[in-house]
């Protein structure tokens, strides 16, 4: 590994399945890779798994307990299937979570040209 990146194991989805946590100057985000293929509907309901989940228990545990370390951190997650904006935190709602997107900085910009 090279300083600042971790590596983080993720079972449950594939065999050696792992994400990576990057550091640097005090920032920090985890790529999740994916234990997370339906945000929309995992974030919410981490016991929901899919057919490329190896073991879905395992999966659906690894789950949970990441998005409790996650949303108490409020990191900053990459995976694959979040969809265009890439990045997002997860915040925790109750019992439950939801997902808050970044925003891109393209739309940031945007945003900022038009005020």
């Amino acid at each position: 590994m090279l300083p600042g990146m971790t590596a983080v194991p993720l079972p449950g989805h594939t065999a050696g399945h792992t994400g990576y946590r990057l550091e640097c100057g005090g920032q920090s985000v985890l790529i999740w890779g994916d234990i997370v293929h339906f945000p929309n509907i995992q974030i919410p309901r981490p016991d929901v798994s899919i057919a490329f989940d190896q073991d879905s228990n395992l999966a659906a545990a690894t789950r949970s307990r990441l998005l409790d370390i996650v949303s108490g951190e409020r990191l900053l997650i990459a995976g694959m299937h979040l969809g265009e904006h890439g990045f997002a935190r997860i915040e925790r709602v109750g019992a439950n979570y939801k997902v808050a997107y970044e925003e891109r900085a393209s739309d940031l910009h945007l945003r900022q040209a038009e005020s």
